[in-house]
């Protein structure tokens, strides 16, 4: 009989027999999950007119900024995210409490 700690049991890891860059993207992706699952929040119907009105009137002339400001809105979901599963504050209350009133006046109102 071995012990449940015992080094010379072998650990089986779900993604073991994955290629290495595959499991590193599964992993990638794990970690990107939330942010990308906040980012899509705001797709209301309203938003949708907005893009569908923007798209009718730019074409594909403003496609490589959306990529740019889509990756910029998936790291700062995904930061708060964490910071909100990890203290249990919304953003906006972390601000406020590390930076006087005025630099809080930027910082978008959450619930807390």
């Amino acid at each position: 009989m071995s012990a449940v700690g015992d080094p010379a049991v072998p650990v089986r890891r779900r993604w073991a027999k994955l290629p290495r860059w595959l499991a590193a993207v599964l992993g990638f992706l794990a970690i990107l999950g939330p942010g990308l699952i906040s980012a899509n929040a705001g797709n209301d119907a309203g938003g949708i007119i907005t893009y569908a009105s923007a798209g009718a009137q730019f074409g594909y002339r403003m496609l490589f900024l959306m990529v740019l400001i889509t990756v910029a809105l998936v790291v700062v979901q995904e930061m708060r995210a964490r910071l909100g599963a990890y203290t249990g504050q919304g953003l906006g209350a972390l601000i406020r409490e590390q930076f006087p009133p005025r630099c809080c006046s930027c910082s978008p109102p959450t619930p807390d």
